[in-house]
């Protein structure tokens, strides 16, 4: 399950989730998790999902930590629309709920025909500041790169290296991005880095190299030497700082891919970041050799596609994707890919997909839905690019969850970051620690998330 000398190493592909937008841009216009993000944490811990007993200590026991919503709001962010008669909701409420329900169901053009008129219209600050927040996150999956510039028509995208919005300048001038897909569905071998995070060989500008596939990943990456090799070069010069997991922050620099072949599905004009190539280098604890990242296939990309991952014939098989009415949906997108799981009692919970995580986590939103018998902590140690942190994180002894018409149990499972500037609370983040067990199916245009064990 992804150890090496005993020690977890929870993520290793996550580079800048988490792009700060400053001021209250949808995550700050999330160019970190919601803007050009790719965060690269390493957490250290025990085997996953199965902790030394030596190394947690009892915090306490609990019969039910669950609470009911307190408001309209936590039940927008928790996508659950089952209103009790208690809440009495106004018109700009009604269009709120009515707006993300479209999200839901990747109608982002409707969504952002709501969500627009909420923003510029309201005069209640909440309803305002929610709304711009998916709002950001809408047009940035559509790559209104112009309308994101507009929407903070006071803030300059020059100024300050802090300031994300450069990227969306960036990337405003650059040609719009188009895909093509052969006639047949095609398939390409896989390979699994030593954190679970799946590898596969990609055609940019006509020669090969091998990219993380990273579904955590909003933008894809290039390694700086590898863009020198193959002569990309940033469009912007002007570099922007991303903040990592941690406290650090390293330098980006926006670039636009001609030509990314992915086994016969070509992506031209795609919009990238280069991030120097001493950042992506990483030494596992324990061994010797460095290990190199030529770059990251992001969600940009992934979004794409109909793509179906074979971990144990290791192999990925690409195909156009098809609206399917008769699936039921349980995949949406809003700052980062959401999976509809449920718990053993029936009880819906959001979990991100992090292709880029070696281990499933939990967060602290779930103790607000589930009751746990037991609840204690453990100390982690947490990297990331340039330094090293401590978090201490509450763990539960088991948790099931239905994921994808299979029934996974998880053991010692313990809270990682919570991504602050999503509107979405997530419940969990689904690694690849239990999809190594079987195949995994992405499609985001028709929401499906299959995981299936054969």
């Amino acid at each position: 399950m992804g150890t090496l000398n005993n020690i977890s190493l929870t993520k290793l592909t996550k580079f800048f989730k988490t792009f700060s937008f400053g001021l209250n841009n949808s995550i700050s216009f999330k160019i970190l998790l919601l803007f050009f993000a790719v965060n690269l944490i390493l957490s250290c811990s025990s085997a996953p999902h199965k902790l030394d007993k030596q190394n947690k200590s009892q915090e306490t026991s609990l019969i039910d930590t669950r609470k009911e919503y307190d408001d309209f709001w936590e039940y927008m962010e928790n996508f659950d629309f089952n209103f009790t008669s208690s809440i009495k909701l106004s018109e700009e409420h009604q269009q709120f709920a009515e707006g993300l329900k479209l999200v839901e169901y990747s109608e982002f053009d409707s969504a952002e025909i709501i969500f627009r008129k909420l923003y510029e219209t309201s005069h209640d600050i909440q309803t305002i500041k929610n709304s711009k927040k998916v709002l950001v996150d809408i047009l940035f999956f559509k790559s209104k790169w112009f309308d994101i510039l507009e929407l903070d028509s006071t803030e300059t995208a020059i100024d300050s290296p802090y300031n994300s919005l450069r990227l969306a300048d960036a990337f405003s001038r650059a040609k719009a991005e188009k895909i093509s897909f052969p006639d047949k569905t095609v398939s390409l071998p896989i390979y699994i880095s030593p954190t679970g995070c799946p590898i596969i060989k990609v055609i940019i500008n006509g020669e090969g190299r091998f990219f993380w596939l990273d579904t955590g990943a909003n933008y894809s990456v290039l390694s700086s030497d590898i863009a020198q090799e193959l002569s990309i070069f940033p469009i912007s010069y002007e570099k922007t700082k991303a903040l990592t997991g941690t406290t650090i922050r390293v330098d980006v620099y926006p670039t636009v891919i001609d030509t990314l072949d992915i086994a016969g599905v070509k992506i031209f004009n795609h919009p990238a970041i280069i991030v120097h190539d001493f950042d992506l280098k990483f030494k596992f604890f324990g061994v010797s050799n460095i290990t190199k990242v030529d770059g990251i296939l992001g969600w940009k990309a992934i979004q794409h596609l109909d793509a179906v991952m074979d971990y144990k014939k290791k192999i990925l098989i690409v195909s156009k994707p098809q609206i399917d009415s008769s699936r039921q949906r349980n995949l949406f997108w809003l700052g980062c890919p959401v999976i509809r799981v449920k718990n053993l009692d029936g009880k819906p919970l959001l979990f991100g997909l992090d292709l880029g995580a070696e281990r499933t986590t939990i967060t602290a939103n779930i103790f607000k839905k589930v009751s746990f018998a037991q609840i204690y902590s453990i100390t982690k140690q947490i990297g990331s690019l340039g330094g090293w942190i401590y978090n201490n994180a509450r763990m539960i002894s088991s948790l099931t969850l239905d994921i994808g018409n299979e029934i996974m149990h998880f053991e010692d499972i313990g809270t990682g970051f919570q991504q602050k500037k999503l509107f979405v609370k997530l419940d969990g983040i689904l690694g690849t620690d239990f999809m190594r067990e079987g195949k995994i199916r992405i499609n985001n245009t028709a929401g499906i998330f299959e995981f299936s064990i054969e």
